[in-house]
């Protein structure tokens, strides 16, 4: 994959509840390690930067839930085990709230800590987003069914740290400029952009 080249990406949705809400918007991440090549920090901070540049100097409140690597729980309880305060988290009136998954197949979604935060995020009304790298077929089914949006999009497998970084970054400016349309008007001034592609 070229660094300057974005991987394309897919975009499936159970509903849309568009706009900014207020001033600053609130975003909330949730993010594991990609096991290939980034740590949660890595994933979180290209997450952020392009967030960052889809909303340029609007105000903006970032915040991010660093899930363990493992990533995959096996009940409710062992959430709450792992993140306390989650049902606190989740309350406040997020404008959208962000998972990011490196791969997902039916095996394991049920079992996956972002699937239980986008599902109990939308089930709190809020604006639920599915990150997803590799998706096997009917997982996003599953995901649109809970209330999330989907994105999916590729990651080769020889992609470099920097590459996954900047696929993700990219990824993310655009998902905002796609779910905000009051950011549309601003892809002008940050180079060609190409649009998602719906499924």
């Amino acid at each position: 994959m070229e660094s300057n080249s974005p991987a394309p990406y897919t975009h499936s949705a159970s509903q849309h509840r568009h706009g900014l809400r207020g001033s600053p918007v609130r975003i909330l991440v949730a993010c594991h390690r990609f096991r290939a090549s980034l740590d949660a920090g890595q994933v979180e901070d290209a997450v952020h930067n392009g967030i960052g540049k889809a909303f340029g100097d609007r105000p903006l409140e970032l915040r991010s839930l660093l899930l363990p690597d493992e990533g995959i729980v096996p009940t409710e309880e062992a959430m709450k085990g792992y993140i306390p305060d989650l049902n606190q988290i989740l309350g406040v009136p997020w404008d959208a709230v962000v998972t990011v998954e490196e791969c997902l197949d039916l095996q394991c979604i049920e079992k996956k800590m972002t699937t239980h935060i986008a599902r109990r995020a939308w089930q709190l009304g809020r604006e639920a987003v599915a990150l997803v790298g590799a998706i096997e077929e009917g997982v996003e089914a599953i995901l649109v069914n809970y209330g999330a949006e989907v994105w999916s999009f590729n990651l080769n497998d020889d992609a470099t740290v920097s590459d996954t970084q900047l696929t993700l970054e990219v990824v993310a400016e655009r998902v905002m400029r796609s779910i905000f349309p009051e950011l549309k008007g601003d892809e002008a001034s940050g180079g060609a952009r190409t649009r998602p592609k719906s499924v």
